[in-house]
C-alpha cells in the first residue's frame, strides 16, 4: 500500500478490497474491511447491494453484531428503499432472538408487519410481536411454580431504559411501606433491581403498578434467583474454537463453550493514588498518597458450569490469547480486539450488550452507560443480568 495515498484514495482502495473479499466469500476480510470503512475519516457511501452483501456474509459467519450494523447503515443511507421492510424484518428477528432487546425488536417488527409486500413475512413479524408482548406481559418469572403468596421475592426490570425515579420511588414506597428517600437511593444505585426481598404479595402489587406505567418487570422468588459467585481473576485467558482456558495462579480452569453460561462486560473506573512527599515537624519527611488520575478498565466475567464459577478477565491484568483454527496463537492487550475475536470464535456465546458493542466496532462513547464506579456496582449489574438471562427468554 502506497504511503502517499490520500485518505480518499485509501478509502477507494478499501472499497475495492471489500468487493474482492465479497466475491471470494472471504468472511474474515469482509468483516475487517467493513469495520475499517466504518471508522474511516471520510465515510464511504456503500451501495445497497454492497451493504446487503456484507450483512449476508456476516450472517453466514454468525457475526450478528456486524450484520446488524450493515442493516442499520442501509436504513440510514437509503431510507426510501423498497428493500427496507425486509431489513426491518431481519433486524427485528435479530434483536429479539439473538440479543433479547425487545424494545428495538418491536420497533422493527412493527414496520415489517405493516409494510412488507410478502404476506408470510408480515405474518411471521406479527407472530414474533405476539411472542414478545406475551413475554413482557408475564408477571411471575416462573408462573405456576409457587401458587401461594408466602415467601420473599424480587422485582427486576426487563430493560435498562431510563426510569422516572420519583414516580417509581413513590409507588414502591407506598406499596412496600418504605421511606421514599431510601427507595430512591436504592434505585439510583441499582441498574435493574426495583425491589429486593419483599413479601411476594407486595412484590406483585409493585409489579402490577409498574406494568401499568409501561415499565416491564418480573417477579422472581428468592429461591429462583441465580446466585452470583465470587470472581476469580485470571492472569491469562486463552480461547479457541473448542473453548476457553483460564490460568488462575497455580490453578487452571478449562471449559468448553457449551459450559459457558454467560459473559458480562463492564468498564470500571479505577483511581490510581499519586505518591508525594509530606513534611511534618514531628516526623519529618515521609511518603504519602493522594487521589491521582482515573482510568477505565474493562472487565469480562465468564459464568461457567461444573462447578458454577465466575472467572474474570481484567484489562491490563489478564493476558488475552486467541488460538486460530489454522494453527498458531495471537496475543493482544486490547480488550476490544479480544471481544471481537471472542464472538467470532464462539458465535453462539451469550454475552452482554457491552461485549457486542466492542465486537461490532462501535464508538467508545456508546459504551458509557456500561461504566461503573465500584466493583460492588458492577457485581450488582451482573447479578441482574443473570436473572434476565435465566428468566427473561421468550416463551417457546
Amino acid at each position: 500500500m502506497s504511503e502517499s495515498w490520500s485518505p480518499r484514495e485509501h478509502l477507494a482502495h478499501l472499497r475495492q478490497h471489500l468487493n474482492k473479499a465479497l466475491e471470494a466469500k472471504d468472511r474474515r476480510t469482509v468483516g475487517e474491511t467493513f469495520r475499517q470503512l466504518l471508522r474511516s475519516l471520510y465515510r464511504q457511501r456503500l451501495s445497497s447491494d454492497e451493504l446487503l452483501a456484507v450483512a449476508a456474509c456476516m450472517l453466514g459467519a454468525r457475526n450478528y453484531p456486524l450484520a446488524m450494523r450493515a442493516y442499520q447503515e442501509h436504513l440510514a443511507t437509503y431510507p426510501q428503499s423498497a428493500r427496507n421492510p425486509e431489513i426491518h424484518f431481519r433486524l427485528g428477528i435479530l434483536f429479539s432472538q439473538r440479543f433479547n432487546d425487545y424494545d428495538e425488536a418491536l420497533k422493527h417488527l412493527a414496520v415489517a408487519a405493516q409494510h412488507h409486500s410478502r404476506a408470510d413475512r408480515a405474518a411471521r413479524a406479527e407472530d414474533e410481536i405476539r411472542r414478545i408482548e406475551e413475554n413482557l406481559a408475564r408477571l411471575d418469572a416462573a408462573p405456576g411454580a409457587i401458587e401461594e403468596d408466602s415467601g420473599r421475592a424480587w422485582v427486576v426490570r426487563q430493560t435498562d431504559d431510563p426510569l422516572d425515579l420519583t414516580q417509581v420511588g413513590r409507588l414502591v414506597a407506598r406499596e412496600a411501606g418504605m421511606v421514599l428517600a431510601e427507595v430512591t437511593a436504592e434505585l439510583r444505585n441499582s441498574r435493574g433491581v426495583i425491589l429486593a426481598g419483599a413479601p411476594r404479595e407486595v412484590a406483585r402489587r409493585v409489579a402490577q403498578g409498574l406494568q401499568q406505567m409501561a415499565v416491564p418487570v418480573l417477579v422472581i422468588g428468592e429461591g429462583d434467583l441465580v446466585s452470583l459467585p465470587e470472581a476469580q481473576t485470571a492472569t491469562k485467558l486463552t480461547i479457541s474454537s473448542e473453548g476457553c482456558r483460564f490460568e488462575l495462579g497455580r490453578e487452571v480452569a478449562e471449559r468448553l463453550w457449551t459450559d459457558v453460561y454467560f459473559v458480562a462486560g463492564g468498564q470500571l473506573t479505577v483511581e490510581e493514588p499519586e505518591p508525594y512527599a509530606l513534611f511534618t515537624p514531628e516526623s519529618g519527611s515521609r511518603i504519602a498518597s493522594r487521589s491521582g488520575r482515573q482510568r477505565k478498565v474493562l472487565l469480562l466475567d465468564f459464568f461457567v458450569f461444573d462447578p458454577w464459577q465466575r472467572l474474570r478477565a481484567e484489562e491490563e491484568r489478564t493476558r488475552f490469547v486467541v488460538r486460530r483454527p489454522e494453527g498458531g496463537a495471537q496475543g493482544t492487550s486490547r480488550a476490544d480486539v479480544f471481544a471481537r475475536a471472542l464472538l467470532e470464535t464462539a458465535p453462539e456465546l451469550r454475552a452482554s450488550d457491552l461485549v457486542r458493542l466492542l465486537a461490532g466496532g462501535d464508538r467508545p462513547g456508546q459504551a458509557r452507560r456500561f461504566e461503573f464506579d465500584s466493583i460492588r456496582a458492577f457485581d450488582s449489574y451482573c447479578h441482574w443480568l443473570l436473572q434476565l438471562e435465566e428468566h427473561n427468554r421468550p416463551p417457546a
